[in-house]
């Protein structure tokens, strides 16, 4: 179920391949024919940093337990999709604050999908054996991309609006979090006793450790160009006369491959008590590979550079996610866990969203 219910939460990660429905084609317009490649980049640097602003479903989920965590998610599902069709068909926005408005919709979007992930991620820290948390956390992770890979085949293959793309988007997404709250509701006492339950949790010693240092500034400085990478790789495809949405689909394949292969990885090699600084140390050194293949691809605009370049940082960006949640489960109190594992995801939106001001394109 945790698997399904991701599958329909991750769309931000297809962003590339459906983005163009904003201000669409050839065949139609879109709503918003007017945008540049540099205002779509914004509205999607505005989603993913409403995606990976998770630290606010952590919290609830801390404080409050499943029940509060999902109906928040709910709430915020609904109140964006809903806002932005009133942008759309109502017209009740000038033009010239469109672009900031939708932006803004779209991080609340986004925000409610975050804590709706928070709500599976947290429930799957809290009731699968320790041992295993690097594979569960895969496979959890699985489920989020994975619905990125769907919905880049939808779009390709069925003629939609940006109408009925978030309306689809919103009743998926609804259906999932009612039938989590009716079916199954809070945890287990034993289960949620051991996350915190309500009780005050103090953030403030986790904060101000060594170990959420380092993850702070991996997650702003190493992980975030590798997301960024997610929402142009279509641009970097056309550039190259490929197909830009193929290319961005292929890659979502890849990232999905790197969270399960590296989990699973991890979990076979070091197992309980394995040592975390070792895969933080790792990710440290692949991701300044990354950064140098993106570089490598920005200025040799190859095809073969750009999709070996493309490969290697899927790949590790998708293998990080089971780590940063091992490393998280072995350095920070239980209780904190929702909330740490919202900070690493704070800090990559945060790195993405100046990477996206600075260098995306300007050009239509």
């Amino acid at each position: 179920f945790h698997f399904a219910f991701d599958a329909v939460l991750g769309s931000v990660f297809a962003y590339a391949t459906w983005s163009g429905l904003f201000t669409g084609g050839a065949a139609k317009d879109g709503p918003f024919p007017g945008w540049t490649a540099r205002d779509v980049g914004l509205v999607y640097a505005m989603g993913i940093f409403g995606a990976y602003m998770t630290p606010i479903g952590g919290v609830l989920y801390d404080r409050y337990g499943p029940m509060g965590t999902y109906a928040v998610g709910l709430g915020g599902t609904l109140l964006g999709t809903g806002g932005v069709l009133v942008i759309v068909h109502g017209g009740v926005v000038d033009q010239a604050n469109t672009l900031l408005a939708v932006g803004l919709l779209y991080y609340v979007i986004e925000q409610g999908a975050a804590v709706l992930y928070m709500g599976v991620a947290c429930d799957t820290l809290a009731c699968f054996p320790k041992e295993s948390v690097s594979f569960s956390m895969a496979v959890v992770a699985l489920g989020y991309v994975t619905s990125g890979i769907l919905t880049s085949v939808v779009v390709l293959h069925v003629d939609l609006t940006l109408t009925s793309f978030l309306v689809g988007q919103a009743l998926l997404r609804s259906a999932f979090a009612i039938v989590r709250m009716a079916f199954v509701g809070d945890l287990p006492s034993t289960a949620y006793s051991e996350m915190g339950g309500t009780g005050g949790v103090s953030y403030l010693g986790a904060m101000t450790s060594a170990p959420f240092l380092a993850m702070m500034l991996l997650s702003m400085f190493g992980l975030s160009p590798c997301v960024y990478l997610i929402g142009a790789i279509a641009d970097f495809g056309d550039a190259v006369s490929f197909d830009g949405k193929a290319m961005a689909s292929i890659m979502l394949v890849v990232n999905a491959f790197g969270r399960l292969a590296v989990g699973y990885a991890y979990m076979s090699l070091w197992g309980s008590g394995s040592p975390s600084a070792l895969s933080v140390c790792f990710f440290g050194a692949s991701l300044g590979f990354c950064l140098l293949a993106l570089f490598c691809m920005a200025s040799a605009g190859r095809a073969l550079a750009i999709y070996c370049g493309a490969t290697l940082i899927f790949f590790v960006a998708g293998g990080s996610v089971p780590l940063f949640g091992t490393f998280i489960r072995e350095h920070f109190p239980v209780a904190t866990s929702g909330a740490m594992l919202g900070a690493h995801n704070l800090a990559t939106a945060g790195g993405n969203l100046a990477f996206t001001w600075a260098f995306a394109p300007q050009a239509a």
